[in-house]
């Protein structure tokens, strides 16, 4: 797996710019001017900072304008591009206009919840809003971490078993309802109770 680090300052994003639609009185006939140029600034951009080797995948992971602008506008040339939000899809596209165009140009959505999902590509349908979306979990291994028996030993004599679930707490995007009722399934149904 090879890593090259790159940036492109928000600023030199083109989408960035939908705000002004919204923030600025006379926004929205200033935004094409403003999209324009910074759309001249990264044809010229991509002559100093493309990556001219082709690879399989190219993945924008943190789901800011900088590195969705990135792959989205082959900076980096890929056969395949996804878009990893953190979160759910309603979120960006209420945000602001520049997530969604981002993402049709990408295509490949990876979320980590499918809240509102529905109900977006149905009122965007018209749009050409047409996605592969995928829902995969954060993941977290626990298989190099060393445990603690003591202190588990301990925690579990002040407060019985326990399942240790990190999130905040916010229904119904963390879903703890399924969380403790998988562990109630696991105990009576497999016997699984460590």
């Amino acid at each position: 797996c090879n890593v090259k680090i790159l940036s492109l300052p928000r600023s030199h994003c083109p989408e960035a710019y939908w705000v002004i639609t919204r923030r600025v009185r006379g926004g929205k006939y200033i935004f094409p001017f403003a999209y324009l140029f910074i759309s001249l600034v990264h044809v010229v951009e991509k002559l100093f900072k493309s990556v001219k080797k082709e690879y399989d995948v190219a993945i924008a992971f943190s789901g800011h304008y900088n590195d969705l602008s990135f792959v989205a506008n082959n900076f980096i040339k890929a056969k395949k591009r996804i878009a990893w939000l953190h979160g759910a899809l309603y979120q960006y596209v209420l945000t602001a206009q520049g997530f969604e165009n981002l993402y049709k140009k990408i295509r490949n959505l990876v979320v980590l919840v499918d809240d509102g999902q529905e109900e977006v590509i149905a009122y965007h349908k018209k749009d050409g809003f047409d996605f592969n979306i995928f829902k995969i979990y954060n993941p977290m291994s626990m298989s190099e971490k060393v445990l603690d028996y003591k202190k588990i030993d301990a925690l579990k004599k002040e407060y019985g078993d326990f399942v240790l679930m990190v999130s905040r707490l916010l229904y119904p995007h963390k879903d703890h309802y399924t969380v403790i009722s998988a562990v109630k399934l696991l105990k009576e149904k497999y016997g699984v109770d460590r």
